[in-house]
């Protein structure tokens, strides 16, 4: 099979959910971005596989397209779309490395301040969270503060505010309110911390 560009453009093949374009995606394209995955990251971590690396960015393509925002891309060949999966993949596994990182780093200065205050991690989980509630000074702190706790994007955090106070939001703002409220907490809770020592 070639590589270059098939017949009609990639992404109007792509719009076709019928469409042979998505057997080749299957049978040919994905394949190979798990084969360079593997062959740059192994076979196997314990925080993400290359397979579900590959399978997730096939996934968010796949929303993407169907959201409307692939006419950014420049896909003419199946090339480019081997070249736009094996990029989302990538980003995938360092995040999912990135976390794990985090969370290993972090594990023991949780379990010590479960040693330490003597409470269950549900209730110290409660806790900490009223506590932050308290520390917000103004009511779209509180709505960033949620939403992060969530899971939200900072694009998605912009939108909610937009509609909820009229006025326009951008996620760099959204990250920039985000770091002043973590600064103040630090400096606000720096006890908590000096009482591990």
């Amino acid at each position: 099979m070639t590589r270059g560009a098939i017949g009609s453009s990639i992404k109007e093949q792509l719009t076709d959910p019928e469409g042979s374009i998505w057997l080749t995606i299957a049978g040919d394209v994905l394949p190979r971005v798990r084969r360079e995955l593997r062959r740059r990251y192994g076979i196997d971590r314990r925080w993400l596989s290359s397979d579900d690396a590959v399978l997730s960015a096939f996934r968010t393509l796949f929303r993407r397209l169907h959201a409307g925002k692939v006419s950014s891309y420049p896909l003419e060949s199946l090339d480019d779309l081997e070249s736009l999966l094996f990029a989302i993949a990538h980003r995938k596994l360092i995040s999912a490395y990135r976390t794990k990182q985090r969370e290993i780093r972090h594990a023991p200065q949780v379990v010590e301040v479960r040693r330490v205050l003597g409470v269950d991690a549900d209730e110290l989980s409660v806790s900490l969270v009223e506590l932050m509630d308290q520390l917000l000074e103004v009511e779209y702190e509180r709505t960033i503060f949620r939403e992060k706790m969530n899971g939200s994007n900072e694009q998605t955090i912009a939108q909610l505010l937009h509609r909820e106070s009229g006025v326009p939001w951008s996620k760099y703002m959204v990250r920039e309110a985000w770091r002043r409220l973590r600064k103040r907490a630090r400096q606000r809770l720096g006890w908590l911390l000096d009482d591990m020592d």
